[in-house]
């Protein structure tokens, strides 16, 4: 994906031939769609900053959490674009389609709660159950369903931890000394692919400006 601006949070089709991502270029903040090759860029529908894609196992459609003016929400939009549908007027980020395409984890932050990880009937937009507490690091926690769609995954701090879909204990997958964990994801066969490393400040004094 090359040309100005920014393109984060990149989501292949099950089919391997698109992927989904959020755009930020010169015409602003949008959810885009280009060919596995890097042909064929199409803009699907209008982001926010905080937006984050995700793909229906049957290729179809895309949901994405954005705040387009009536604040945070969960939206939906066809694999080929068009007007975006409110799904759920929850405040809720990093939404992960299960498998079965039925329901959406994602993290839910709502006003004077305390952000957990969540199911949303992915039809009605209903808050199915919340799972487990969230901890924000810098983003959101990533959000994703084991491929047989029984546990979602999710990381907080160092760990990748895993919780039931139907509620339950929630159990550590893997640990990482002195690493934080940016991003990850499940492939179909179990494997975790993870981003991870230092989380770095640096604070600059400057001074001598009139």
């Amino acid at each position: 994906l090359v040309g100005a601006g920014y393109r984060r949070f990149p989501v292949l089709t099950r089919d391997g031939r698109r992927v989904i991502y959020r755009d930020e270029g010169p015409r602003g903040v949008s959810i885009a769609r280009i060919d596995i090759d890097g042909t064929n860029p199409v803009r699907l529908a209008p982001a926010s900053g905080d937006s984050a894609p995700t793909v229906s196992p049957d290729g179809r459609s895309v949901y994405f959490n954005a705040d387009l003016g009536a604040g945070p929400t969960l939206y939906r939009v066809g694999i080929d674009g068009g007007r975006p549908l409110a799904v759920a007027h929850l405040a809720a980020a990093r939404p992960a389609v299960s498998p079965d395409g039925r329901s959406i984890a994602a993290v839910l932050g709502m006003p004077n709660e305390q952000p957990a990880i969540a199911i949303i009937d992915a039809s009605t937009g209903a808050l199915v159950r919340r799972l487990a507490p969230a901890m924000r690091v810098t983003t959101a926690p990533e959000v994703h369903w084991s491929s047989d769609g029984r546990d979602v995954l999710f990381n907080t701090l160092s760990e990748i931890s895993r919780v039931a879909a139907a509620g339950g204990a929630v159990e550590t997958v893997m640990t990482f000394d002195q690493a934080n964990v940016f991003r990850f994801d499940a492939a179909p066969d179990g494997a975790l692919v993870v981003a991870r490393g230092p989380l770095r400040r640096d604070a600059v004094q400057l001074a001598g400006f009139e």
